[in-house]
């Protein structure tokens, strides 16, 4: 998965950011479709040449996009219960968002405003895992996953109508 960040963070430096912006849409409308007509069988481990092109893909997506959402899609699929899912999004995000960190930071992709809106999200996003904490508990498995494909789905809409639209 490292060796896709590094390119990824590549294009991601050099890409027009609206194309970026609708490429992400795109992909995660069709993460949400994929998700909402796949049927559950048995968790199940893919070849290795498999394994390594999701993760290659996956690690290239995160250094473009800056999020992991084809990891989350293979992690689900493989994993046996949510407690196993858990367990290795943390150590894989751990890793990864630590080697990110150092690939953006060579690259000088950091600036004085990045730093400034991660200032700003930190709490927000230690606030939304807290109410995420909470709710998970109390909404049983399946609700959860209907919940997160729709959120998918209107997120990637939302993400390439703005992009779209405002060619930012």
């Amino acid at each position: 998965m490292m060796f896709g960040v590094v390119p990824g963070t590549l294009f991601l430096k050099l890409g027009s950011p609206w194309i970026i912006k609708a490429l992400l849409g795109v992909f995660i409308i069709g993460l949400g479709i994929e998700m909402a007509t796949r049927g559950r069988a048995k968790p199940h481990r893919p070849n290795a040449l498999a394994r390594t092109l999701i993760s290659f893909a996956s690690g290239f997506m995160a250094g473009l996009f800056g999020i992991n959402l084809l990891f989350l899609a293979y992690m689900e699929r493989i994993a046996e219960n949510r407690q196993q899912f858990r367990t290795n999004v943390c150590f894989v995000f751990l890793i990864e968002n630590i080697f990110r960190t150092i690939t953006y930071l060579y690259n000088g992709m950091f600036s004085v405003f990045t730093l400034q809106i991660t200032a700003i999200s930190v709490p927000a996003a230690i606030i939304g895992l807290a109410i995420g904490g909470r709710i998970d508990r109390r909404i049983d498995e399946k609700r959860a996953k209907k919940a997160v494909i729709i959120v998918f789905i209107i997120g990637g809409i939302s993400i390439l109508v703005k992009a779209l639209l405002f060619r930012t």
